[in-house]
This record gives structure tokens, C-alpha cells and sequence, in this order.
């Protein structure tokens, strides 16, 4: 567990860095882009960060949960989007 710790801190820190611009892009890309956040970037981050956090989140919590999480999505495209 301790070993990945610094990849959720990592991740922690790099998406709260970015809070103000994430408070920004609620209003829409364009009124975000209008505020001075370059949005292009601000993706980047987004999933560096999200990928950060979920591959220490798996690595600890193991892939069942995540397949678990995942499967009933991959599925709904093979046998239709009506539940």
C-alpha cells in the first residue's frame, strides 16, 4: 500500500492544483477559454491526473472492483443502450 502512495499524491496535487480552472470550466469551455484557461492543457492534466489516481487506486484495491465497475458499460454497447 505505501507504494503507492506518492502516485495518489501525485495525482491528488496535480488535480487540486488546478482547482480555480476546474471552478472556470463548469461555465463552459468557451467561458473558461474567455477567463484565461487554456483548456487544451487543462485535458492534459485532467487525465494525467485521473489516471494517476485510478492505476494506484487499482493497484491497491486490486482489478475485480474495477472490472466489477467497467463490465456492465462494455457490455451495454454489445446488447443495446434500452435497460
Amino acid at each position: 500500500m505505501w507504494l503507492v502512495l506518492p502516485f495518489i499524491a501525485a495525482a491528488a496535487a496535480l488535480l487540486l492544483a488546478n482547482k480555480n480552472a476546474f471552478r472556470a470550466l463548469t461555465l463552459g469551455e468557451e467561458a473558461a477559454q474567455s477567463l484565461g484557461v487554456d483548456v487544451a492543457r487543462l485535458r492534459l492534466i485532467v487525465i494525467i491526473g485521473v489516471a494517476l489516481g485510478v492505476g494506484a487506486s487499482v493497484a491497491v484495491a486490486g482489478s475485480i472492483g474495477f472490472i466489477g465497475l467497467m463490465a456492465p458499460h462494455l457490455a451495454r454497447s454489445f446488447v443495446g443502450h434500452d435497460p
